[in-house]
């Protein structure tokens, strides 16, 4: 069975780079903005070296694994993405938003797993079991989706 959690704070080498110290005065949500805003001027070093000096202080910020994941998803760096997706997903619990789970599939098809995808698709669906892009995504994965609940009038 997949594993969508890692202990707290546990973070594996490829996961952050070296980079020089970090501005102390940045919440996640400011640190999200500015590396978002150097990554739309192409400055991605910049931009890493930032993440990783805010996921150094914050490794269980939202805000900056979704970045984290996103950019590695830009570079197709596939394992990268993997472990921040699976981090992400743990530090969300079951409170995971579709997108996070479908980011997830989704790498994990890019990376031809098609097995784990289908495992955590499987998981997915025990959350959102009725959202009609992880519905499309697993029958993409030639999986059976649960039927519809219809609303009653």
């Amino acid at each position: 069975m997949l594993q969508a959690a890692m202990a707290p704070g546990a973070l594996t080498a490829p996961f952050l780079m070296e980079s020089g110290p970090a501005d102390p005065g940045l919440a996640p949500p400011a640190i999200r903005v500015e590396v978002a805003k150097l990554v739309a001027s192409h400055h991605m070093a910049e931009a890493e070296r930032m993440l990783n000096d805010g996921l150094r202080r914050f490794p269980d910020s939202e805000d900056l694994l979704v970045m984290r994941a996103l950019m590695a998803e830009m570079r197709l760096d596939w394992p990268t993405a993997d472990v921040t997706l699976q981090r992400l997903l743990s530090v969300q619990g079951n409170q995971a938003p579709v997108a996070s789970w479908l980011h997830w599939v989704r790498v994990l098809r890019c990376m031809q797993r098609p097995d784990r995808a289908r495992e955590a698709m499987h998981m997915a669906l025990k959350h959102h079991s009725q959202d009609e892009a992880l519905r499309a995504e697993a029958t993409e994965l030639d999986m059976p989706v649960p039927p519809l609940k219809r609303k009653v009038a």
